[in-house]
Order: structure tokens, then sequence, then C-alpha cells
């Protein structure tokens, strides 16, 4: 039995200005016509919350990768990607192509 929120229409709305700013002919009033949009998901439940869920999910698939013995790709912050392995051995992607340099 499908619930009320499992119904896309009772997804909480926002008022927003037509994208391209337009006036509303039938106003009159030179204002950007207002309609009601579904509010997106970040929204709903907040930036904040958001990223948690996300770098949750980014933590379970390199655990899941790494349970079946294979590398993931990362960044270092400074620039740099390398493939970290299962047994925590990190390679460096060479800025020429994908020849790993071992560090």
């Amino acid at each position: 039995m499908a619930t009320e929120a499992d119904d896309p229409r009772s997804e909480p709305l926002r008022d927003v200005a037509d994208e391209d700013g337009a006036a509303d002919a039938d106003s009159g009033g030179g204002q950007a016509e207002k309609r009601h949009v579904p509010m997106s998901l970040i929204d709903r439940i907040g930036r904040e919350r958001a990223q948690e869920l996300m770098a949750e999910a980014v933590r379970k698939a390199v655990e899941e990768h790494h349970a079946l013995g294979l590398p993931t790709t990362h960044g270092d912050g400074k620039g740099r990607y390398y493939r970290l392995y299962p047994d925590g051995r990190q390679e460096y992607l060479d800025e020429q192509g994908d020849e790993p340099s071992e560090k």
C-alpha cells in the first residue's frame, strides 16, 4: 500500500521566478512569474546532511572495491591522483599518462 510519502506529488514545493526572469504578461506589474517546483533532496534534507550521506556512500563503495581486491583512485588534495590498493599501498599516477609511480 502506497503512503503519502511515496507519492511524488506530495513533495514539498517552493516558489521560484521564471528562469528567464520574464515578467508575467497577465500581471501587468512587471514582476517575474512565480511557479511551484518540487524541492530538491538537498533542499529538503539540508546541504550538511546530503554531504554526510554522500561521504558515507563513497566510503562504502571504496570498502566494497577493496574487499574484491580492486584499487580505487583518489586525489591527494595537491592536484595529484593515486591508486589506493587494499593493502594500503599508494601508487601515484604519472601526469603524462596512467603509468603509476609507487610512493
